[in-house]
């Protein structure tokens, strides 16, 4: 079967946009499918990329990793991403890992095919928006990163995560590991985050039952409706066991 027809949801990713359909659905026709598995790479930090990667089902984490082998998770990319294209076309090696973090399947562009297919203009005004958007992503990561708090960090994380179902099935050390910060702090965050209704936790599974609430968390608004934070100076609240003890009095 051709790749557009079995994969239909690609003709309407951003780097496809505006071109004739006819182009559109030739493109991905002209695809090889590749299969990767869970904990697979498609791509190699330092290695050269064969063209343009779209992910057309799963999940990709895209990370990189330093000299002394600290890996920090850069994005997640989706259904209708893409992946490789600058470095097929600057003849470079590729400036992350892209590996599949559940079972995912992507449609290869090869790289002759990618160069042809730039002479169109629209193509390769998309190629440079989804950069642009790259760009933008990657400086909003470095502010949040300076500048955010844990909690705010662990909603954009969990939301880049989420399927379309809000399902993640991602460990907390995994998280942790994205997030930039403890194990520990993400279990006393993500506890929060479900006394507020936000999400709820299940064997292997985080459920975001809120996503608007998360988005507002992400972006340094405060829900209205949430409990206020006790103050320093403010007695503590009495314990179950003590409030019995007066009731017994």
């Amino acid at each position: 079967m051709k790749a557009s027809l079995q994969f239909p949801q690609i003709l309407r990713s951003d780097i496809l946009s505006d071109l004739p359909s006819d182009l559109r659905e030739d493109i991905l026709d002209q695809c090889a499918i590749r299969v990767f598995r869970r904990g697979q790479f498609i791509l190699r930090q330092g290695e050269r990329s064969e063209g343009l990667y779209f992910v057309a089902h799963g999940l990709v984490q895209i990370s990189q990793t330093s000299p002394d082998g600290e890996v920090t998770v850069i994005h997640h990319a989706g259904p209708g991403e893409t992946m490789g294209e600058v470095e097929a076309i600057a003849d470079r090696p590729c400036v992350a890992d892209c590996m599949a973090t559940v079972d995912a399947t992507v449609l290869l562009y090869p790289t002759p095919l990618l160069f042809s297919a730039v002479g169109n203009k629209v193509f390769l005004r998309n190629i440079m928006r989804v950069n642009h958007t790259r760009l933008e992503r990657d400086n909003a990561s470095k502010h949040m990163v300076t500048f955010s708090t844990v909690e705010q960090r662990l909603c954009t994380c969990l939301l880049q995560l989420a399927g379309r179902d809000g399902e993640i099935t991602r460990n907390q050390s995994y998280i942790a590991d994205a997030v930039g910060c403890s194990r520990q702090s993400v279990n006393k965050e993500l506890s929060r985050l479900k006394e507020r209704g936000l999400l709820v936790t299940e064997k292997r599974v985080i459920r975001l039952i809120d996503m608007p609430g998360l988005r507002a968390l992400a972006q340094g608004v405060e829900d209205a409706d949430a409990p206020a934070e006790p103050s320093a100076n403010a007695p503590d609240a009495p314990t179950p066991a003590a409030e019995t003890a007066e009731v017994n009095q």
